[in-house]
């Protein structure tokens, strides 16, 4: 199983969490070009996201990297404590306690377990979702309909 992850200071335990089991079915890759990352994502089975536990979350978040994996047509695991929940509110993947190594495994667990197709069609929630919430010229329109009225 392949398996993107962010570097934070969570995904350096991830990998020391793997590393110290033996789990060898996982590949945990360093960071890449942000040109690079399409094709990456191409590659991949899961998308795992993840933010540590911090306060300022609860008014809600709007990652970058979790857009580029909706836009890869990927399951995502989201293991981020925020005001909301792309993720679910997309269907595209599993959220889960961040911090929470066991949760992670339960969540990759859970989503290989699934047939190709419905992964797939998680997958296309994500990609759906992104593409109509969150595409540059949709949220300049409505950046200038706030401004202007």
């Amino acid at each position: 199983m392949s398996v993107s992850h962010s570097g934070s200071r969570c995904g350096r335990r991830s990998v020391e969490f793997a590393a110290a089991r033996g789990i060898k079915n996982i590949s945990f890759l360093p960071p890449v070009p942000k040109k690079a990352v399409p094709a990456l994502l191409e590659k991949m089975d899961i998308l795992f996201f993840s933010l540590q536990k911090c306060v300022l979350f609860r008014q809600g978040i709007s990652p970058n990297k979790l857009i580029d994996y909706m836009m890869a047509g990927k399951p995502v695991i989201q293991a981020v404590d925020a005001g909301n929940d792309m993720t679910a509110d997309a269907g595209c993947g599993i959220t889960v306690e961040p911090e929470n190594e066991k949760a992670y495994a339960d969540a990759i667990t859970k989503l290989m377990s699934l047939t190709a197709e419905e992964r797939a069609a998680m997958g296309s929630n994500g990609r759906q979702y992104a593409v109509e919430k969150h595409d540059y010229t949709k949220l300049a329109k409505d950046f200038l309909d706030v401004i202007v009225g």
